[in-house]
């Protein structure tokens, strides 16, 4: 699938301008930004958008004068030329209906609200060109007042009409003035607020809300338990161990695997790994919980499969199987079991991988390499790793392959710390759940010491700043990609439903990294 032109190759910028994607219209045109070139670092630099939405060209060349005039000035000023590359929509309301961002529900208007929320502007500026007057409201101004983008606090919206040079003066007034009296929006104060937050702190807000239950065995909510089990850990507190035990308990004697198990099901099984490494007084039968999941890697529990069952051809699977098996492995000193995840990757990596860059398609049915499925991979290496024996002959090879990933995502961060929904496609939305799995893999690398601390710990600490920033006060979460099959095609990627709100998947793999984070700074204060 190809995508539209791309209308900054034709603008010219000022120094210390750059141009980037924040979203992409049904027809997959990128709607595209101007801002300075340490654009996505936080800061308390006060930070004004201006845009026009009437897609003019008078009024795009207005917002492009303003921005090129503001350069290098106190004050970060973004543009936005063109909300709308595909044209005018009939009507459109903000805070946009509809859901996040799918294309028959006017995705421009999505990124757009969404994007000022997550960026903390303090000021919006929205032109249009007519009578020398102020136009008190707009849709978008109105609803930066009485509405909060992202749950970050409301922006100062102002609408400037008037003939091109009279706007021009007006922006620049506004610019300074803004400048001059250094008022941050809700919005902006909310966002130092956020990622101003140590690590334990995130990990003991998101506790409040995730891993309180374990209706089922299945990866989310084992994730979010281990995160507890760790949590209690590195702050010498026993509770949420204690609470943990008391959650797992009922399990023991219940058949933890469903009559056909599937993935998400044995991934689950992690959980009961953790605990019975902890040597605890159930650890015989949790060993033995695990060792009844490995097994099904088995022909009759002897001979190894050439893959576990339940894979559906998705790169997810080397996160669903192999651990648990590089798990069994450890807990019973059988080597059969680090066998089964060894051959599963091989097998995973010969359906998805791909060879010209790297990453990994989510399935053989498109070229798509989705955000998650990157991350299942990258995440499924780390916690493989961490348990596999290193005197096994399989041990290099997966090594390998994870370090060789690594590399490979590490290109394809953007200036923000994030992963994309679509890994090499810049204009997918910043996706929360592959973000934390990447950051966790490389984290797991560095107190290892398989990756260099030099190369890889300012892509962890920006993709923190980020996630930080994403998450609100009472845990809710922006941009979690919905639970995803095989999908047909990179729009069906594209469109796969971004939540705003609480989830239990994000809200998991948030816990893992805040808990990651945890572990590295103790373990780098102790050197």
């Amino acid at each position: 699938m190809h995508f539209g032109q791309s209308h900054a190759e034709h603008w010219r910028l000022s120094e210390g301008l750059k141009a980037f994607p924040i979203g992409v219209t049904a027809k997959l045109n990128p709607v595209e930004v101007i801002g300075p070139l340490k654009a996505g670092e936080i800061s308390t630099k006060l930070k004004v958008l201006i845009l026009g939405m009437d897609g003019k060209q008078t009024t795009r060349q207005v917002v492009l004068d303003a921005v090129n005039r503001a350069a290098g000035k106190m004050v970060d000023v973004y543009g936005l030329p063109l909300v709308f590359p595909d044209g005018i929509p009939l009507k459109t309301e903000f805070p946009p209906e509809g859901v996040a961002y799918q294309t028959s529900q006017n995705p421009e208007a999505h990124y757009l609200w969404r994007w000022i929320g997550i960026e903390g502007f303090d000021l919006v500026l929205e032109i249009k060109l007519g009578e020398e007057e102020t136009d008190p409201d707009s849709p978008l101004v109105a609803s930066l007042r009485n509405h909060s983008p992202c749950n970050m606090g409301k922006v100062i919206g102002k609408v400037l009409k008037g003939p091109r040079d009279y706007l021009l003066q007006q922006i620049e007034k506004e610019i300074e003035k803004a400048g001059e009296r250094q008022l941050q929006s809700e919005s902006h104060a909310e966002l130092l607020r956020r990622v101003s937050r140590k690590p334990v702190q995130i990990a003991e807000l998101l506790s409040t809300r995730y891993g309180r239950s374990l209706p089922k065995v299945a990866y989310i909510p084992s994730l979010s338990l281990i995160a507890r089990l760790r949590l209690s850990t590195l702050t010498n507190d026993p509770t949420h161990h204690e609470d943990v035990e008391r959650i797992v308990k009922p399990w023991l004697t219940q058949n933890s695997l469903s009559s056909n198990p599937d993935g998400p099901n044995l991934a689950g099984h992690l959980l009961f790994g953790e605990l019975a490494a902890s040597s605890g007084p159930n650890a015989r039968l949790l060993t033995e919980l695990v060792r009844k999941a490995a097994n099904i890697g088995f022909d009759k529990e002897t001979v190894p499969l050439p893959a576990v069952p339940g894979h559906n051809e998705m790169s997810d699977s080397v996160f669903m199987v192999c651990p648990i098996m590089a798990s069994a492995g450890r807990l019973t000193g059988e080597d059969r079991y680090y066998d089964v995840a060894a051959r599963h990757f091989q097998f995973i990596r010969k359906l998805c991988y791909r060879k010209r860059d790297g990453i990994y398609r989510h399935s053989p049915l498109d070229e798509a390499a989705w955000g998650r499925g990157n991350g299942f991979v990258a995440l499924g290496l780390a916690l493989t790793l961490s348990d596999f024996q290193e005197t096994h002959p399989s041990y290099g090879k997966l090594l390998s392959a994870y370090e060789e990933h690594l590399k490979a995502l590490l290109i394809f961060q953007d200036h923000t710390g994030m992963w994309h929904q679509v890994i090499d496609q810049p204009s997918s939305y910043r996706e929360f759940s592959g973000t934390c799995m990447i950051a966790i893999a490389i984290l797991r690398g560095l107190r290892q010491g398989w990756l260099e601390r030099e190369t890889y710990e300012p892509a962890v600490m920006k993709a923190w700043s980020s996630i930080c920033a994403r998450i609100s006060p009472d845990a809710s979460l922006v941009d979690v990609c919905t639970g995803t099959g095989k999908q047909k095609d990179l729009q069906a990627y594209y469109n796969r439903t971004a939540i705003l709100g609480h989830d239990d998947r994000g809200g998991a793999m948030a816990m893992m990294f805040a808990t990651e984070m945890m572990a590295d700074i103790k373990n780098e204060s102790r050197k």
